[in-house]
């Protein structure tokens, strides 16, 4: 990546009547010294500090062109009046060129005379000799001394951090971060892999000034958090999934839900960590097959898995909620998922959900039908207990809670808040149809996701204004199931990071809320992210997390509780060969010979 930086006297550029005529009059403003950095065909972006204090950041009208054999950009038309007023009030100017030659970013930044930034740079190092550069410059300084604009991009950076994107060349540079980036460039091209880095920049840069006044700053301060959250319940939520040891070919069976609810500020250990465990066997939550029409069905064991899974995982937040509320509660995963393939027909064959579990969750069928309409038939029979109507349930449920629920989901990897960002950006006349579009190529082409985006929009302790989001869409439901995913509720996501070098994550909220309160719930995530090192993840997540997975040697308790089940069985029926069979499989290992794949 190329990166030069010119430094001229302004009030010499206005007394050459040549370079004035041509900035204010033309509206070119010549590149000079940093002529030969780029080509004619190069794009280039343009950002500058406004007299508003904002940051102008644009391709639009800002193309690069040749006045009497000078090649400059072209000042835009919307900010020329501006430009203008900034290039005759300043006593410096810095020029920062950046970027490969087909794109390129020219920051601009007019300096007044009450900013005397060469003797602050001289003070922080004596050794630089600055006036063996010329700088201060008497016309114009191509700075080309390695110390020199180090020292001059570091003041730079500390006092005009967000106009030299500062945040997401840090973000970008971090060791981890490079190490995503190279599994990711796998899906492009090489030789848009060498741009790959400074174009995901500049659209962060452009997203950053787009969206400035949506982010809000979170102060770190434990102790006023910890003051303002005293005496109240936090919950936090995650699920688990065993499966049978040493049968490689069985799925996990049983899941269980676990809930870790801390009270800050109490004393008695038993009252100030709360834990609960919910346990059931998948076969006993989705059981009723009667609603299944295809007589030669086969389910979708993948399907049946994640559909008990989304189910029960909210569903286990919407009752602790309800029994025992807390001031917040957090999930591990989404608030909500993608639900509309999670039915009887095929390709999944997912079965209705088992009367009797439903019924010790205080789900009746009066509730359902009560709450939902449009509900389908079949064989004469209305599907309430189906996968689907029950989740709509629940999620109407769970919105209704006037209590912050959320979601936290550590991996953002989808698009679902940079396509509702740019929707509401066009909404507010922000940015054009046409800008979206263009957005909306360029991140299809660098194949980029919200996680990537907003790492490179927020500085550390910043988050967006949730945004409403709809992940269920009808027209991708089979057609009987749409007028019942036109009832789901949406969810509030916003993005929040934590650290200078950590990927954001996102977090979905039941409700919309207040300001007051979003601030308080994201102050919470924010402040319980940094308890432990390296870790930008509330940290009562983590700890769920270990309580909820199913260790090993719970897993080879059920598989050895199945296997005395079978043994019986074998007795009492005087069945050897099934009995020799078990005992061959069990006695396999998931890396065993017979279970490698062909060559």
């Amino acid at each position: 990546m190329k990166r030069h930086l010119v430094v001229y006297n302004s009030r010499a550029l206005q007394s050459n009547t040549e370079i004035s005529r041509s900035v204010s009059e033309k509206f070119i403003m010549p590149l000079l010294k940093a002529a030969d950095l780029v080509k004619n065909s190069t794009e280039l972006t343009l950002r500058y500090f406004q007299t508003n204090g904002k940051i102008f950041s644009s391709t639009d009208d800002c193309d690069l062109t040749n006045y009497k054999r000078r090649l400059g950009f072209r000042i835009p038309v919307k900010i020329r009046k501006d430009f203008l007023k900034n290039f005759e009030e300043a006593e410096h100017l810095f020029i920062s060129v950046e970027g490969v030659s087909d794109s390129l970013t020219v920051v601009v930044l007019f300096v007044d005379a009450s900013k005397d930034c060469f003797t602050e740079i001289a003070k922080q190092n004596d050794a630089l000799r600055l006036e063996a550069f010329d700088l201060p410059p008497i016309e114009s300084t191509l700075v080309t001394s390695p110390e020199v604009r180090r020292a001059l991009y570091q003041w730079l950076g500390e006092n005009y951090r967000k106009l030299f994107s500062i945040n997401a060349h840090l973000f970008l540079n971090s060791t981890h971060i490079l190490e995503s980036l190279f599994g990711h460039l796998g899906s492009i091209s090489s030789e848009e892999s060498i741009s790959y880095v400074d174009k995901v920049r500049k659209l962060g840069d452009h997203f950053r000034s787009w969206m400035e006044p949506r982010i809000y700053k979170l102060q770190k301060n434990h102790h006023e958090l910890w003051g303002d959250y005293y005496g109240e319940r936090i919950s936090f939520l995650d699920g688990g999934m065993s499966k049978l040891i040493g049968i490689p070919s069985v799925e996990p069976t049983g899941i269980r839900v676990g809930t870790y609810t801390v009270v800050p500020g109490e004393e008695n250990p038993e009252k100030r960590e709360i834990w609960s465990m919910e346990s059931a066997v998948i076969g006993d939550v989705l059981s009723d097959r009667t609603i299944i029409e295809d007589a030669e069905y086969r389910t979708d064991t993948k399907r049946l898995q994640e559909a008990t899974r989304y189910i029960l995982e909210p569903l286990s937040l919407l009752l602790h909620s309800m029994n025992t509320p807390p001031a917040i509660g957090l999930l591990h995963g989404p608030l909500q998922n993608q639900f509309q393939q999670y039915d009887e027909l095929p390709p999944s064959y997912i079965p209705g959900l088992n009367k009797e579990f439903l019924s010790a969750k205080k789900i009746h069928r009066e509730d359902v039908l009560g709450d939902l309409k449009d509900i389908p038939k079949s064989k004469g029979r209305l599907l309430w207990n189906s996968a689907i109507p029950v989740y709509v349930y629940i999620m109407r449920r769970i919105r209704d809670i006037e209590l912050p629920l959320l979601g936290v989901v550590e991996r953002a990897a989808s698009k679902s808040i940079l396509e509702a960002s740019l929707r509401e950006l066009v909404s507010d006349s922000v940015i054009t149809e046409r800008t979206r579009k263009k957005v909306r190529k360029l991140v299809s082409e660098l194949d980029l996701d919200d996680q990537l985006i907003f790492g490179c929009v927020l500085e550390a302790g910043e988050y967006i204004k949730p945004l409403e989001i709809r992940k269920n869409i009808p027209r991708r439901a089979n057609e009987r199931w749409r007028p019942l995913m036109e009832q789901i509720p949406p969810v509030y996501s916003t993005m929040i990071k934590c650290t200078e070098y950590s990927f954001p994550f996102r977090a979905e909220f039941n409700r919309p809320f207040d300001d007051e309160r979003i601030q308080s719930v994201m102050d919470l995530i924010y402040h319980t992210s940094l308890l432990l090192p390296q870790y930008a993840f509330p940290v009562g997540i983590d700890i769920v997390d270990k309580y909820a997975k199913i260790p090993d040697w719970m897993s080879k308790g059920i598989t050895s509780h199945l296997a005395a089940g079978i043994y019986r069985y074998c007795v009492k029926e005087k069945d050897v060969k099934t009995l020799m069979a078990m005992r061959t499989i069990l006695s396999r290992t998931p890396r065993d010979f017979f279970y490698r794949p062909n060559a």
